[in-house]
């Protein structure tokens, strides 16, 4: 056990040594969250043991020639994947670039993690600055009434929380970001009402999903890889901007859901390129519902007019008109 130890330390130093790094630790800061997204994978949280010595080599070699960078501390904290002992480099990074967006995202979701909901509290107004009021539409429509939402990733969860701090949200919703539950202190208060035991998240994406939606009721947000629900495709129904596991009646969920859509005044949207990604979403419920309603005799033309709308807004008409014609 001891050479290897030796062999792995070994091939770290080179591996430090022979990265190229950018010129400047903005660039290199670049690099590195593109290396790992790039790693992401679509139905776990978790990287594999190649990736992560190359990211831990990344950012030894950003300590050497960057070591006064913000950008350095940034990029450690990532690198520690949300653990606890990742503390000292958000917060170094906060010290050094308190305006920068990335940075205050980031401890936003550490304040989170720690459960130090006062502190988040703290800095949510700046946070808020950095979303567009049609970004926070949407994830006020993806809200459940009670329950559980569980979202992808910290840039998935914050709009819920941002909304949830300003009252728009009920207290009693409870927002899950998957990625924070590698996380134990995160993780602990959700077990009873997710009802998922003593089961790890991290490596077990999958089967916790299952119980979260299954026994305790959780919503997943559309927003998450359908990939986590493999296996468990058929028990899961769009009940608006989210799945459910066997929802008592999907038809009545996906009618409240247009109800809050209804409301909106579609044809006035103005869509970022992001955004238009983000509003893609609705269009599968309200298609959905459509078909509901076609299938027992009922015609809906305000919400087949409201499908063309969103259609032409994301830039889907052609297949938006092609379903539809399916359906009539």
């Amino acid at each position: 056990m001891l050479r290897i130890g030796i062999y792995i330390l070994c091939m770290l130093s080179w591996s430090v040594i022979a990265q190229e790094l950018p010129d400047n630790a903005a660039d290199a800061l670049k690099e590195y969250v593109n290396m790992r997204e790039g790693y992401k994978h679509s139905s776990t949280k978790e990287f594999s043991r190649t990736e992560q010595f190359t990211m831990d080599d990344w950012c030894y070699a950003m300590q050497k020639k960057f070591p006064d960078a913000f950008e350095t501390d940034y990029a450690w904290y990532l690198n520690g994947f949300y653990y606890s002992d990742s503390e000292e480099h958000i917060l170094a990074a906060y010290k050094k670039a308190p305006k920068d967006e990335r940075v205050l995202k980031s401890l936003f979701g550490h304040y989170l993690t720690k459960g130090e909901t006062g502190k988040a509290k703290g800095v949510v107004s700046e946070i808020a600055g950095f979303y567009s009021k049609n970004t926070l539409a949407y994830y006020k429509d993806a809200a459940p009434q009670n329950g559980a939402i569980l979202a992808s990733s910290l840039t998935d969860a914050i709009p819920f929380y941002i909304l949830q701090m300003r009252g728009e949200i009920k207290e009693s919703v409870k927002i899950v970001c998957m990625e924070f539950l590698i996380n134990k202190t995160y993780a602990a208060p959700f077990k009873p009402s997710l009802k998922t035991g003593d089961l790890e998240f991290f490596g077990n994406e999958k089967a916790y999903l299952r119980k979260a939606m299954n026994l305790g009721g959780a919503y997943l947000s559309t927003t998450v890889s359908q990939a986590y629900l493999s296996g468990n495709e058929e028990n899961c129904y769009l009940v608006g901007l989210s799945y459910q596991f066997k929802p008592a009646d999907q038809l009545q969920s996906l009618e409240m859901f247009w109800k809050k859509v209804a409301v909106r005044n579609l044809a006035s949207l103005s869509l970022t390129s992001s955004e238009k990604k983000l509003y893609t979403n609705y269009l599968p419920p309200l298609l959905t519902l459509y078909k509901l309603k076609k299938l027992k005799g009922e015609k809906d033309a305000t919400l087949r007019n409201a499908i063309v709308v969103l259609g032409e807004k994301v830039g889907q008409t052609k297949t938006v008109n092609g379903i539809l014609a399916e359906y009539d």
